[in-house]
């Protein structure tokens, strides 16, 4: 918990909404109560440490620490995965390459001694876990998710909905066909929810930037292979345009006449778009959505050539007044839908 917080300090972040899964949960708890005025919202994952009473959650650590203890002995892939499928409720969702980083976490002794040391102290002791925050949970006062998967062989689903009523405006979200980690075995579902309760997708003012020297937007070309410019005039080696965006292959011509000054006009959409193409019966998955192309005298051109718009991007080029330097960012968003 401090060395988070001292992470946030060394970065030069003051204020931030903090997530935890598992014991991770418990993890980020402490973190608002050790700084409330700093942390904006609180995200808690499958979390007994949180939600359990001290002889409940000593129980199921119990059970963690042996089932830990014995892929710690002798890991291998076939032991790791052992592990992970008492975890969730798929065992398809685990991917080979989570074991392999897992084997190479074993590998290190000072990790695998400091989790065996660590984890049986609090299995043998006697008194009160410490640093819970169970008794605590009427304290927090800022926007919470809690996050649960209904197949959790871990954390008790009705419990933590039970228990999360005691947070004031808290929201409980409960996952079906998910065990114990729920942005793996459900992660669009998963990050549909988070992303609406963190404030929505990126906005645009996140990427704002002061001193902007350049600022420059492409496109995806397919024809040409590569981002490019609407209404670029790339030629190959005989002096033919190429690109679906080249300046002669403009869609629609009602924009203005024709000249290369208003050839960078196109009609495009988004590839998974849906609309009313007017038809009778009405025609929900028209492609493309824009039926009717117009030549210059604005005379409807059929039939229409599907231009849609794969991915943009974006660069931007400012000053950066920490280091007095120039930096440039580029960032690329695809539109294609998940296939």
């Amino acid at each position: 918990m401090r060395h988070l917080i001292a992470f946030m300090d060394a970065i030069g972040v003051d204020s931030f909404s903090v997530a935890g899964s598992s014991y991770g949960a418990l993890i980020a708890g402490l973190v608002y109560f050790a700084v409330p005025e700093r942390v904006e919202k609180l995200i808690l994952v499958g979390s007994s440490s949180v939600f359990d009473t001290d002889e409940k959650y000593r129980a199921g650590l119990k059970r963690t620490y042996g089932n830990a203890a014995a892929t710690f002995s002798n890991p291998d892939l076939a032991s790791c995965r052992r592990r992970m499928n008492t975890l969730v409720n798929d065992p398809a969702s685990v991917p080979d390459e989570l074991l392999l980083m897992q084997l190479t976490h074993y590998a290190n002794p000072d990790c695998v001694a400091f989790y065996l040391t660590g984890n049986r102290n609090r299995v043998d002791a006697e008194d009160a876990i410490g640093h819970r925050i169970l008794d605590r949970l009427e304290e927090i006062d800022i926007p919470t998710l809690v996050i649960t998967g209904q197949q959790d062989p871990v954390t008790d689903w009705q419990h933590t909905a039970v228990e999360t009523k005691r947070i004031a405006g808290a929201r409980s979200v409960l996952i079906d066909h998910c065990g114990h980690l729920p942005y793996l075995e459900q992660p669009h579902e998963f990050n549909d929810v988070v992303t609406e309760f963190t404030g929505g997708p990126r906005r645009a003012e996140d990427l704002l930037l002061s001193n902007v020297h350049a600022f420059d937007i492409k496109v995806w070309d397919a024809a040409l292979g590569r981002f490019a410019d609407v209404g670029h005039d790339v030629e190959d080696s005989d002096d033919n345009p190429i690109g679906d965006f080249h300046q002669n292959e403009r869609d629609n011509t009602i924009y203005g006449p024709s000249g290369t000054p208003v050839k960078r006009v196109f009609d495009t959409w988004h590839p998974n778009v849906e609309v009313d193409d007017g038809a009778t019966p009405p025609n929900t998955d028209s492609d493309p959505p824009f039926d009717l192309r117009f030549d210059e005298d604005s005379d409807p051109i059929t039939p229409p050539v599907p231009k849609p718009l794969r991915a943009i991007q974006i660069t931007i080029r400012y000053l950066d007044v920490s280091s007095d330097q120039l930096r440039q960012v580029t960032l690329q968003m695809s539109l294609l839908p998940d296939e």
